[in-house]
């Protein structure tokens, strides 16, 4: 990987999701350990996905410097602008594998953060693990049996950032300022309440975390009088996303199999399957699903299973709601 002499003549460039903030602050962290400077200094940009080119951002930008992309999923002709451009390029990406000089890729890995954590072990820095798990769960929620960060792992105040970032960063108002906060939250640790009381979003959020808050402590009064089979979740907006999150550890914690659908799927799904291998969880949510009257779909890949429903959120208040009747000795059609 090479730098040049002067960390200011460096800008690094990240996908403005969970994965690719938590790759921009494992990088910005690195570049200080290497060149002795506050990590706040580094300019990272997130641009706006899908709407303007990181072409147009470093248009402007002297030829000696250094372009870092971070799980930006550049095309072939982009590339061949930045080459044209600069003679100092890095691109960390895992969505698919380049074979260019400046090019560390592979595809192999679910998440950008976790492609970027191996690099910079490489290169002598020990990134914080907290981000790995950032990105690993804003992602593919991709967890290694050889390297087991699962949330229920990490000690409060890990889960606290963990939660309030990555409900930030899926947050239905998102933008791109909204990564700047999450990422200036997580570079220095600070508590994210101070954060959010200087955030636009500050109150929609402070409801959001409200409505989990009373939604799981419905969870757990249920789940001691009622003996659930499963739980399902999904990450169609981050209330619910949040809120499947912490069911997750707390079905894991009594033992209790669960369902886990969309990008969260990987996360658990090994441990479903050494824990409940007799149970075909695939065929179990397309019957719900018919049962319901929701159009569903899914596919496999080497992570695992994952699933999707047109309408999630009303696929989990049914379920949970039809599960709970049924475990009453009552019916529901």
């Amino acid at each position: 990987m090479q730098l040049p002499e002067d960390p200011r003549k460096i800008v690094v460039f990240a996908h403005w999701d969970a994965d690719g903030i938590a790759s921009a602050v494992m990088f910005a962290e690195f570049l200080s350990w290497k060149y002795r400077i506050p990590a706040e200094k580094v300019r990272v940009v997130f641009p706006a996905h899908g709407r303007i080119s990181i072409i147009d951002y470093v248009e402007d930008l002297p030829r000696d410097f250094c372009v870092v992309c971070l799980d930006l999923a550049l095309a072939e002709k982009e590339l061949e602008k930045l080459e044209r451009k600069f003679s100092s390029i890095i691109f960390i990406d895992h969505h698919r594998n380049v074979d260019k000089p400046y090019a560390i890729t592979d595809s192999s890995c679910k998440s950008n953060a976790e492609l970027v954590y191996k690099l910079l072990r490489e290169e002598g820095y020990e990134p914080r693990k907290l981000l790995l798990q950032v990105g690993m769960l804003g992602d593919m929620g991709e967890v290694k049996p050889e390297d087991p960060l699962l949330l229920g792992k990490l000690h409060d105040t890990q889960k606290s950032v963990l939660e309030d970032v990555v409900t930030l960063i899926n947050s239905d108002y998102r933008a791109r300022w909204d990564a700047r906060t999450a990422f200036q939250a997580l570079l220095r640790l600070e508590p994210l309440d101070l954060v959010f009381a200087r955030h636009p979003l500050a109150q929609r959020l402070h409801e959001a975390r409200k409505a989990v808050n009373d939604e799981l402590r419905e969870l757990r009064r249920k789940l001691r009088i009622i003996d659930y089979d499963m739980i399902l979740y999904t990450e169609i907006s981050s209330r619910l996303y949040i809120q499947g999150l912490l069911a997750t550890v707390l079905m894991l914690e009594h033992g209790k199999p669960v369902l886990c659908v969309n990008r969260l799927g990987a996360a658990c799904y090994a441990e479903l399957r050494a824990r409940q291998p007799e149970i075909d969880f695939g065929s179990l949510f397309f019957e719900l699903a018919q049962r319901l009257g929701i159009e569903a779909g899914g596919h496999r890949d080497a992570a695992g299973a994952y699933y999707h429903v047109r309408e999630a959120d009303r696929f989990l208040r049914e379920l949970l709601r039809l599960v709970g009747h049924e475990a009453k000795g009552e019916t529901s059609g």
